[in-house]
C-alpha cells in the first residue's frame, strides 16, 4: 500500500544519506593519498634531477688554504736550499688569490695603529701605485704571455710579510727599548728579504729568470717606502 511504501522510503533515506557521506569523505581523503602513478612520477623526477653537491664555502669564495700556506712558506724561506723554489708556477700565476695580501695589509695597518700612527692611507696608496707600476714593468719585460694585475698584486702582497714582522718587532725593540740603530739595520734587512721573496716568486711563476735583476730594483724601491713608514 502507499503508506507502507512511504514508510519504507523514509527508513531507507538515512542509510542513503550515510552512504553518500561516506563516499564523499572517502573521496576527500583520497585527494591527499598519492596514487601509484604519482609516486612513480615523483621517483622518476628525483632520478632525472639528482641533488647537487654544493662546494665548500671557502672554495666558492676562491680561498685555498693550502696555496696560502705554500706562498707564505715561499716568502719566509725564499732560497732554494730551504725549498723556496719547489712551488709550482701554476700555483703562483693561476691562483692569484688576494686573501693573504689583504690580511697582511690590514695587519700592517693595525700594528702601526698600536704605535699611535694611522697610516692606512699611505699603505693603500703605496700598495695600489706599486702594484700598477710593477704590472707595467713585468709585462714590458716578460718574454711570454701577459701577466695579470692580480697575479702581481698577489705576489707583492704576500712578500709584505717581512714588513709585518718588522712592524711587530718595532713595537717592542724600537719603541720600548729605544734602539733606533737596530731598527734601521733591520729595515735594510727587511727590504732585502721582501725583494728577494717577491723576485723569486715572479721568477718562478712568470719565467723571468733572466730578468730578475731588472725586477729587483723597482721592487726594492716599493718595499723601501713601506719600511720607511714603518720605522719612522
Amino acid at each position: 500500500s502507499a503508506p507502507t511504501m512511504m514508510m519504507m522510503n523514509n527508513a531507507n533515506a538515512p542509510s542513503n544519506i550515510n552512504n553518500n557521506n561516506n563516499n564523499n569523505s572517502n573521496s576527500s581523503f583520497s585527494m591527499f593519498i598519492p596514487s601509484a602513478q604519482q609516486a612513480s612520477q615523483t621517483s622518476d623526477s628525483s632520478t632525472m634531477y639528482p641533488p647537487l653537491d654544493e662546494a665548500p664555502l671557502l672554495d666558492e669564495l676562491g680561498i685555498n688554504i693550502e696555496h696560502i700556506l705554500l706562498k707564505t712558506k715561499a716568502v719566509v724561506l725564499p732560497f732554494s736550499r730551504f725549498g723556496g723554489d719547489k712551488l709550482e708556477p701554476a700555483v703562483i700565476c693561476e691562483d692569484a688569490d688576494l686573501a693573504g695580501p689583504i690580511a697582511f695589509l690590514l695587519l700592517l695597518g693595525g700594528e702601526m695603529l698600536l704605535t699611535g700612527k694611522i697610516q692606512f692611507g699611505y699603505i693603500y696608496g703605496f700598495g695600489l701605485f706599486g702594484c700598477i707600476a710593477m704590472t707595467l714593468v713585468v709585462n714590458l719585460i716578460t718574454p711570454k704571455s701577459a701577466v695579470s694585475f692580480w697575479t702581481v698584486t698577489s705576489i707583492l702582497g704576500y712578500s709584505l710579510l717581512p714588513v709585518n714582522i718588522l712592524a711587530f718587532i718595532k713595537i717592542i725593540v724600537i719603541n720600548l727599548i729605544n734602539m733606533q740603530k737596530v731598527g734601521r739595520v733591520m729595515g735594510i734587512l727587511t727590504v732585502a728579504w721582501s725583494t728577494t721573496a717577491s723576485t723569486r716568486l715572479l721568477e718562478l711563476g712568470c719565467d723571468l729568470r733572466l730578468q730578475r735583476y731588472l725586477l729587483a730594483y723597482p721592487i726594492a724601491l716599493l718595499y723601501s717606502a713601506f719600511v720607511m713608514i714603518t720605522i719612522f
